[in-house]
């Protein structure tokens, strides 16, 4: 009597389980019904951002979503641009950037490095940002590419099917 109430104890415990385990596989979180039908996702980031913690969180958040898209069977095809008060991160010379900010200011350029050489991802920088805050475009780091007017970006990748996504 006591195996069979010990078998019968047992049986419903690995129901338990299993069940739990299947329920929780059921909600994982995913973008499955976001991405339905998708194979390419284009997308151009606006960053201007002058925090540099909150720049590095969203270039970090940007390579993250580049990953699981992928994990998703699509392949994103992103153009980071840069512009405003986000330009003086994107300079080798840290003459603008506060002494309590370099660490951060070198772990942003560690992850513009790792996102420009991520396939299918462009990094651009306004030079008339760069004009604005006095940030000379020969010291913008060569792993971005310096473009005229951020602006006429944003609107010929919107005209290409880019989806636009603000950094503020």
């Amino acid at each position: 009597m006591i195996s069979r109430l010990l078998t019968s104890y047992l049986s419903i415990l690995v129901l338990l389980v299993t069940n739990s385990l299947c329920w929780a596989a059921d909600i994982s979180p995913n973008d499955k019904a976001a991405l339905e039908g998708l194979k390419s996702a284009k997308a151009v980031f606006d960053i201007t951002t002058a925090k540099p913690k909150k720049l590095n969180f969203y270039l970090n958040l940007i390579s993250d979503t580049a990953k699981s898209m992928q994990r998703q069977g699509v392949t994103p095809e992103f153009v980071l641009a840069f512009r405003g008060p986000a330009t003086i991160y994107m300079s080798k010379d840290r003459s603008k950037i506060k002494l309590e900010d370099t660490e951060v200011a070198d772990d942003i350029t560690d992850k513009i490095h790792k996102l420009a050489a991520t396939p299918n991802m462009k990094l651009v920088q306004c030079a008339v940002a760069a004009k604005a805050l006095k940030v000379d475009t020969k010291s913008i780091d060569p792993s971005i590419t310096v473009i005229g007017n951020s602006w006429i970006a944003l609107i010929a990748y919107q005209n290409k099917g880019y989806a636009i996504v603000p950094v503020r």
